[in-house]
């Protein structure tokens, strides 16, 4: 029988600003963005541009868009 954790946090982009080109130099990335999945829920704080990854990722999860443990 497979388990699911009770608590599952995901960092979705830590580290400054959004860089949608390169001229913004070498620094960057996405903002943070922390998803806390806890049992049926799916919840984020702190939503910067990290949101982008989370959101796509949401999209990609089969059926239910709820936490899964990969």
């Amino acid at each position: 029988m497979k388990t699911t954790p009770a608590l599952v946090v995901r960092f979705w982009g830590v580290r400054g600003s959004y860089r949608p080109r390169p001229v913004h130099g070498t620094g960057g990335g996405n903002s943070s963005c922390v998803e806390v999945c806890a049992g049926p829920h799916t919840l984020a704080f702190d939503a910067g541009t990290g949101l982008i990854h989370m959101g796509r990722d949401l999209i990609k999860r089969p059926g239910d868009p709820r936490c899964t443990s990969s």
